[in-house]
């Protein structure tokens, strides 16, 4: 019985100690992922303006990428 329960904990611990490995490992790729969506997001809103309303808010079409990138960075 002592020893059941001995096993039982560690595997529990085991799973407990992993959490922070396997999401240490996807945090990267979720960060990514979020950016090149608010990237997207932004390209598109901006891309739907027409050249005068751009010009009201000082900008060139040919700015969207790089305000856009600026922008998903943060």
């Amino acid at each position: 019985m002592s020893t059941t329960q001995y096993s039982m904990s560690y595997t529990a611990l085991e799973k407990a100690a992993a959490r922070p490995m396997i999401s240490g490992l996807f945090n990267p790729l979720l960060s990514t992922a979020g950016r090149a969506y608010a990237f997207y997001r932004t390209r598109r809103a901006l891309m739907e303006l027409d050249d005068h309303m751009l010009s009201d808010i000082g900008l060139h079409r040919s700015q969207i990428e790089n305000v856009a990138r600026s922008l998903s960075r943060g």
